[in-house]
């Protein structure tokens, strides 16, 4: 009978060094994983880097977020604040910017200003009036540098019959982006006034005492005795002006106010 293969025994330390090699190897990765996760977390919301460009961003959105100060989002479109009313406040909804905003559109330099035969005026929401037997409100701003006040009639949007009619929109200013034609200067529409209770609960989640609010006149050109073509701005029967547009302000535009109207 020949010789049995002879069985070479298996030494039982090498073993155990080899497998805890292992364990350690993927234990090693494991940790790296979950290191340079967190690190990138801690990233994204100091805002060293910005994860939303390469997550998608119902993902990006659910990360940890630092709230960034009006001034540091402002620097971030290559803007500086010239005024803030609200030094808590982060969303924009308070804020003045620097001049070079209105580089395409001079209407859009922020500056306070109430006279009420100029197309567009700019103040702070200081409060609103019901207007007896109508659906239209008033809404009262004022100049926060000095005394000045002014009443904005803010017209109900009417039937298609009436279509000619003046009306009154909302719409938010998206500070987030630098304005331009293409973009529609940065306004985002947001609901026509019709005078409804909705309307109201909208108006009073989104517009507050304080806020830096455009308004954008209604107004008609009317030619002169001379024949020069000038604009008018429209007036009710108590001489005041009737709003267009009612532009409020936010870094994020509708994204935010459709934030702020779910809460």
């Amino acid at each position: 009978m020949g010789d049995l293969p002879q069985i070479i025994p298996i030494n039982s330390s090498n073993a155990k060094k080899a497998l805890l090699s292992f364990e350690f190897g993927i234990g090693g990765i494991l940790f790296g994983l979950i290191f340079l996760v967190l690190g990138l977390v801690i990233l994204n919301y100091t805002k060293i880097i910005d994860l939303s460009f390469v997550l998608p961003k119902n993902i990006a959105t659910k990360l940890p977020q630092k709230n960034l100060t009006v001034q540091e989002k402002a620097k971030k479109i290559e803007y500086a604040t010239i005024w803030i009313g609200d030094p808590n406040d982060t969303t924009g909804r308070a804020i003045l910017l620097s001049k070079n905003r209105g580089l395409q559109n001079a209407l859009l330099i922020d500056t306070f200003n109430l006279v009420s035969e100029d197309e567009v005026i700019m103040g702070t929401f200081k409060s609103l009036q019901q207007i007896p037997g109508s659906n239209d409100i008033y809404f009262i701003l004022n100049n926060p540098l000095n005394s000045q006040e002014v009443k904005i009639r803010i017209k109900t949007k009417i039937t298609q019959k009436e279509k000619k009619n003046p009306y009154t929109d909302f719409i938010v200013d998206n500070l987030s982006i630098k304005p331009t034609e293409k973009n529609n200067f940065g306004m985002e529409k947001l609901f026509a006034y019709n005078g409804l209770d909705e309307d109201m609960e909208k108006i009073k989640k989104i517009i507050r005492s304080g806020d830096v609010v455009r308004v954008w006149l209604n107004g008609y050109v009317n030619t002169d005795a001379s024949g020069k073509p000038e604009k008018v701005m429209l007036k009710d029967e108590k001489n005041i002006v009737v709003a267009a547009h009612i532009s409020i302000r936010r870094f994020g535009g509708k994204e935010q106010i459709n934030t702020e109207l779910k809460q």
